[in-house]
């Protein structure tokens, strides 16, 4: 096509310049964001090439997701500085999509690697290993209290605390080493929430970094208890002691198609004495 001043393209031809459905430009038209320069009396519409630089700028503006109220202000008050300050927003919005977009990357590679780690894990073995130090959110349960009723305390602080979710945070329960040398395997005491970073929040716990002893447990959640006899006689029969809390963390339930395929990792915090030990870490 020649460019001609003056010249009138009707609607479906200045949608095909523009690479855009005529649609669209009845859309901008209905809304008062993009009219055409003449519209004759039979109701056609046309344009004109001097109309293209502020259409290309609402594309540009919508494939950003600008909000057509925003791009609105901006026509009607079209200036340098009117520009630069809409780029700024833009830039910030931007900066904050690829924060968050860091965020999910992060999330998909942890569970990605924790689901092929699942692919080999061998859940009758127990261990030893060196862990690093965590820092929980504790919310109170009870042994009455259900997984059920546990994850919905869970999602609830997720979004008050907005930490993500509970793929992204990580999530268990607790109950006190000296429970289980008494042998009660129910008295659980918090479920928690693991924080990516201490705030110093009330209820922020952090999980000691040292050695602990893992075993694993494959079943329902509420089930967990059967696992501890196996190991308490592990650690007694090579004289290991325990102290603090007994750490149940929650493996890949998404990777879960039953309750019963649930995996669930168990730690506890090794001390350098024999026999169990007392004195759960304190709560702020």
């Amino acid at each position: 096509m020649t460019a001609e001043k003056g010249r009138l393209f009707t609607i479906g031809q200045f949608a095909a310049l523009h690479g855009i459905n005529k649609k669209t430009l009845m859309w901008y038209d209905e809304i008062g964001l993009f009219r055409p320069a003449v519209v004759k009396e039979n109701g056609y519409r046309y344009y004109t090439y001097f109309q293209s630089a502020t259409l290309e700028a609402i594309l540009l503006l919508r494939e950003l997701d600008v909000p057509v109220a925003r791009i609105r202000s901006f026509l009607d008050d079209r200036s340098a500085q009117s520009l630069a300050a809409l780029w700024d927003e833009q830039l910030d919005a931007a900066d904050r999509k690829l924060a968050r977009l860091r965020e999910l990357r992060r999330t998909m590679q942890a569970q990605a690697n924790e689901t092929r780690a699942l692919l080999e894990l061998d859940t009758a073995a127990m261990e030893i290993v060196t862990c690093p130090p965590e820092q929980l959110m504790l919310l109170p349960t009870t042994r009455e209290a259900g997984w059920e009723q546990d994850i919905r305390t869970l999602v609830s602080a997720l979004h008050s605390q907005r930490l993500g979710n509970l793929y992204s945070a990580g999530y268990g329960a607790m109950l006190p080493v000296e429970s289980l040398c008494k042998e009660d395997f129910q008295d659980y005491r918090y479920i928690f929430l693991r924080l990516p970073a201490s705030g110093g929040k009330r209820g922020e716990h952090k999980k000691p970094g040292g050695r602990y002893l893992r075993a694993y447990y494959r079943g329902n959640v509420n089930r967990v208890s059967e696992r501890y006899p196996a190991l308490l006689r592990f650690a007694s029969e090579r004289g290991l002691s325990f102290t603090g809390y007994a750490y149940e963390t929650v493996l890949h339930e998404m990777a879960a198609a039953t309750s019963d395929a649930c995996i669930t990792r168990i730690e506890l915090a090794l001390t350098g004495e024999t026999g169990c030990q007392d004195g759960g870490s304190m709560v702020k």
